[in-house]
């Protein structure tokens, strides 16, 4: 809770005197009487903090528990997660936090060592040898995916399998309006990526999710085969909850992995 000094009536009297006002009343003059409430607050008489707390608690029982007595359905990357508390505790400690943009070490360290420690873990979650110091948010990291397959390729066509979040690709069209990427949208067969109607030329990337927004695994050694085949890198945008039970990107033969990271806290 934020700390809250509350004003003595002596602070409210000198602060009116100070504007030249008699009362707090005044300070809203500008609202028209007629919508004003002509009667005091109906307020309960004041609780303890022990009072209080139980009186809290029994609200909150009335609810259901998202968590407890609900599965979530909802898809589209909207899962259940597990997140430590001492997530929250740790990053929201003063050598973490910093208003500085962390390029000068002396007074970032803290940020500096967080950042080579997150790279550190996505490097082994991925099985990839390079991984940057994160970006906004998933869509975000697929553009920039994206980005620097194109380059590597020399080749600025780019398929994207409809088993990617809608919204992921609708940011990679809209980066496509300026970048000039000829994108392609890959549909989906049963759920899974129809590689067959991909055309006989070559991309720059083949983008494809597993798990997909579906749900659904992507069988990721037929995407490296067509990958392969129209001499694209392949993107995956994958899970990092899920990359504990599944092959890594790398293991798959992914070129670039793209993810959300709030899953990790």
């Amino acid at each position: 809770m934020p700390t809250y000094t509350p004003h003595t009536n002596q602070d409210i009297e000198q602060m009116l005197a100070f504007i030249g006002l008699t009362s707090i009343d005044e300070l809203f003059f500008q609202i028209p009487e007629a919508i004003k409430l002509q009667r005091e607050l109906e307020l309960s008489p004041g609780l303890e903090e022990p009072e209080v707390r139980d009186l809290l608690f029994g609200l909150s029982a009335r609810n259901r528990d998202v968590g407890r007595d609900f599965v979530c359905f909802a898809g589209q990357g909207a899962f259940d997660r597990e997140v430590p508390s001492v997530t929250r505790a740790l990053s929201s400690r003063s050598e973490f936090v910093t208003a500085y943009t962390p390029y000068q070490p002396e007074v970032a360290q803290g940020v500096l060592q967080a950042l080579f420690e997150y790279q550190t873990m996505i490097s082994r979650i991925t099985g990839l040898e390079i991984s940057n110091a994160s970006l906004y948010d998933g869509a975000s990291a697929l553009v920039e995916g994206i980005n620097l397959s194109v380059a590597a390729a020399k080749n600025n066509r780019v398929a994207i399998s409809a088993g990617v979040h809608p919204n992921w690709r609708q940011v990679a069209q809209t980066l496509a309006k300026g970048s000039g990427h000829e994108i392609t949208i890959i549909p989906l067969k049963k759920g899974l990526t129809d590689y067959s109607q991909l055309d006989e030329g070559k991309y720059g990337c083949i983008v494809v999710a597993s798990p997909n927004h579906l749900g659904f695994l992507e069988d990721l050694q037929i995407a490296k085969q067509y990958s392969d085949e129209k001499s694209a890198l392949l993107v995956q945008v994958f899970d990092p909850i899920a990359a504990a039970v599944l092959k890594s990107p790398g293991e798959n033969g992914a070129d670039v992995a793209v993810g959300e990271g709030q899953a990790i806290g």
